[in-house]
């Protein structure tokens, strides 16, 4: 509990009336004193002011970017309370609709009054929905106690999920059961190719139209289905962006919408974020790894670091023999180049979709000037040029296209 600046302002108005009245005998100074020392005392001796209990409660912890979440404060006062100032502060990410941010309100003894407030997530992450500040004052706003209300539930805003049809497959695949056709015949769905009846064959596999047509015992091949090892590869080293978007948002809508797709495929999928530290989720399948990435990319943020990174030491375990790697990255940093050229040495198959960072640069050329925005437009080419030698496919992909365009550009550059 703290005293109001104006308990102060009315002791010291009380004090001096009541010290200059005595030493110069003047009843009028004394009485003006008086009239600001009984108030102060009136409001003293009164009962202090006693905050009523809260209770946060939020409709829900998970949501997907641009949905809605309710938000109810429960007010229970066990006393009388005139004066009660709550104040609602939310994160930069969110927005409040439909209700001010600041109430002030009269408690009457045992009353309970509950406040609502619409909380708008128009952007991924993870984070604390709200604060709740309380202040209350009594009748003369002589004394205050104030209290902070921090909400334990954490409020995950998942990024929006695009829909994929055709995705870059891997040129090996496991030997588990999937969706995607193997390399090598065998039993399965998919139409492969006809040959001639081998001795031993099964006379099921027979087809008798071809056979028919062409007077000898042809049967019909298929490809096993099969899954495969995706590694997605998010760069959070670096990025360009502005007060509404950047780069990193879009990849990790992206990592969200890819993980998605080769999951529905029952392929293992993992993550690799390169950034600050390198930091990685072991490939696996099922409902319950695309939660584990989603929850790996919510905290996904700009590590801005000058320290000698080698690329060696992306462990090997986090990347199975022949997977196919999809990297997300603005081509921005060169340390995140030399890693994807590393990789592909060493016999991964890597795929780039590179987000287009020159949309969110438009005053990035005034600043540093003709030249120097020529040569590094320059350089840019020479590290396409130099990931394309290698044998790394490269798509482009701006902030007005949606995910599928690049990803389906890398599926026919196969």
């Amino acid at each position: 509990m703290t005293f109001e600046p104006r308990a102060v302002v009315w002791f010291v108005v009380a004090s001096a009336g009541l010290l200059a009245g005595l030493a110069t005998a003047q009843p009028e100074l004394v009485a003006v004193g008086a009239g600001f020392l009984v108030p102060l005392l009136f409001g003293l001796a009164s009962r202090p002011p006693r905050l009523p209990e809260a209770t946060i409660r939020v409709s829900a912890d998970r949501v997907i970017e641009g949905g809605r979440v309710e938000l109810e404060l429960t007010l229970a006062a066990s006393d009388a309370c005139p004066w009660l100032d709550v104040g609602l502060r939310l994160p930069e990410r969110l927005d409040v609709t439909g209700a001010p941010t600041r109430r002030v309100l009269a408690l009457h003894a045992g009353e309970t009054r509950t406040l609502e407030y619409s909380i708008d997530c128009p952007r991924w992450g993870a984070f604390r929905i709200a604060s709740i500040r309380l202040a209350a004052c009594d009748q003369l706003h002589l004394r205050r106690v104030e209290l902070e209300v921090e909400p334990t539930t954490t409020l995950r805003v998942y990024p929006s999920v695009e829909r994929l049809r055709r995705l870059a497959g891997p040129r090996a695949t496991r030997p588990v059961t999937g969706s995607r056709p193997a390399a090598v015949a065998g039993e399965g769905i998919e139409f492969a190719e006809l040959r001639f009846l081998a001795p031993g064959e099964r006379a099921r596999r027979i087809n008798w139209r071809a056979t028919a047509a062409r007077g000898r015992l042809l049967v019909n091949d298929r490809l096993p289905e099969r899954s495969s090892d995706v590694v997605i590869f998010l760069d959070a080293l670096g990025a360009a962006a502005t007060s509404a978007a950047g780069t990193l948002d879009q990849a990790v809508r992206a990592a969200a919408s890819l993980s998605e797709a080769y999951l529905r495929r029952r392929d293992r999928v993992g993550l690799l974020r390169f950034g600050g530290d390198i930091e990685w989720i072991i490939p696996g399948s099922g409902l319950r790894q695309q939660y584990r990435i989603a929850d790996a990319l919510l905290e996904s943020e700009v590590a801005r670091t000058h320290r000698w990174r080698d690329t060696s030491l992306i462990p090997r375990r986090i990347l199975p023999p022949q997977s196919l790697i999809v990297a997300l990255t603005p081509l921005l940093d060169w340390r995140v180049s030399r890693a994807l050229l590393n990789l592909r040495r060493r016999g991964y198959q890597v795929s780039i979709v590179e987000i287009d960072p020159l949309p969110y640069l438009a005053d990035a050329e005034a600043e540093a000037g003709p030249i120097a925005w020529r040569t590094w437009l320059l350089e840019r080419d020479a590290v396409r040029t130099q990931l394309a030698g290698a044998g790394i496919a490269l798509a482009s992909w701006g902030p007005d296209e949606p995910i599928a365009a690049p990803v389906e550009a890398l599926a026919a550059a196969r």
